[in-house]
């Protein structure tokens, strides 16, 4: 009984982290300037310039993604195990998911650090020195989306589908679960792509909105 406790105890602190977490990093990212979104537009001088003037929002988007990330690797761990996915098939995607959010941490505590040290020197380099930066890009993990958003969308969908066969979780919360998978996989083809329309949906909707009523929903049905 104190385990099962302790664990319910966990998933709903784990999901209040995850969602208070992603509300920020859905806000700051429309309070940031627009030439500090380089997963949309791509990397620029003007990236830099941007960061060197102003940065605030900035660490305030990048650090609430490594917090919500790790929060929800936490979560999905959990959850898996709640649900019962022990098919070689749904651990696979339990371990791709979990995987995804590590990767998604990392990178955004990778590029924050190299982005900051970059534009306090970058204004003093020569134009091909410059140049050569912006084409290396910043150093990330998953080049193209696919953990972080591929993954972990796959993920939800599974598990609001097993969630849905169980027949215990209200049918509103399968519903915005699914659209949660799907606001992932179009965050990952915007990322993939570099469409600012797709990614401004997926992390406005998904970040602000839908992400954050799943998790609290789920943890406290």
């Amino acid at each position: 009984m104190e385990a099962i406790l302790s664990s319910t105890s966990l998933i709903r602190i784990l999901a209040i982290g995850a969602a208070g977490s992603y509300l920020v990093a859905g806000l700051s990212h429309f309070l940031m300037p627009s030439d500090q979104l380089h997963f949309a537009k791509g990397l620029s001088a003007g990236f830099f310039a941007s960061l060197r003037t102003t940065s605030f929002w900035f660490r305030v988007h990048y650090w609430s993604f490594v917090t919500a990330s790790l929060c929800g690797m936490a979560f999905v761990y959990i959850l898996s195990h709640h649900l019962n996915l022990t098919s070689p098939v749904t651990q696979l995607v339990t371990l791709l998911a979990m995987a995804g959010f590590i990767v998604t941490a990392i990178d955004f505590a990778m590029m924050q650090a190299k982005a900051l040290q970059l534009a306090r020197v970058f204004h003093t380099f020569l134009p091909e020195v410059q140049q050569s930066i912006i084409v290396a890009g910043l150093p990330r993990l998953d080049q193209t989306g696919l953990f972080g958003f591929g993954f972990v969308g796959l993920w939800c969908a599974v598990a609001n589908v097993i969630m849905l066969e169980t027949g215990n979780y209200p049918t509103g919360l399968i519903i915005l679960g699914l659209s949660g998978a799907g606001l992932f996989e179009l965050g990952f083809i915007g990322s993939l792509l570099h469409v600012a329309t797709l990614i401004d949906v997926a992390i406005g909707l998904g970040g602000v909105l839908v992400g954050p009523l799943w998790y609290v929903w789920t943890a406290f049905v």
